[in-house]
């Protein structure tokens, strides 16, 4: 089949699919990154299983959630996710612990888990400096249930769910 109407041929196809490809790698390197949830303390707004993606363009505010990298022992890092409660010159707030009233410096974030009796954060390794954080959590793409694990342990109901 051949002339107009005749439908898109290999060439087509090939090309659509080649510039999808490089759509999605240009999104992936320059705007997006992808992280997920090992742990409770984000609880109820995350829940551990849950993949999110990432806007690595976003400016980090207060009351954000945001991904981040700490430094653990031996060169390695890991990546956080927990909720901004004060940002530069912001004022850390009341039953924080020791950091409670504290001014945060320039480029410095003060970081807490939603479930802070279950959260490893800014009151244990003290404010994440701008340069560690890697974005702002958008959109659940993926939640699968550790305990459960395969194709029972999809959460559907958590895809797509916009954090807030």
């Amino acid at each position: 089949m051949s002339g107009a109407g005749a439908g898109f041929g290999l060439r087509d196809t090939l090309w659509a699919l080649g510039v999808t490809l490089v759509f999605g790698v240009l999104l992936r390197v320059f705007v997006l990154d992808a992280c997920r949830v090992p742990t409770v303390s984000m609880e109820n707004t995350l829940t551990p299983g849950d993949h999110l993606l990432v806007n690595r363009l976003a400016a980090p505010s207060r009351g954000d959630v945001l991904a981040f990298t700490i430094p653990l022992p031996g060169g390695e890092s890991r990546v956080f996710v927990k909720r901004c409660l004060a940002g530069p010159g912001d004022i850390v707030p009341p039953g924080l612990g020791q950091a409670a009233g504290t001014v945060m410096p320039p480029d410095r974030y003060f970081m807490v888990g939603d479930n802070r009796a279950e959260s490893r954060d800014s009151r244990s390794f003290g404010p994440v400096p701008r340069s560690a954080i890697v974005g702002r959590a958008v959109l659940v793409y993926w939640s699968v249930d550790p305990a459960r694990g395969g194709a029972q342990g999809i959460r559907w109901s958590r895809i797509g769910t916009v954090v807030e």
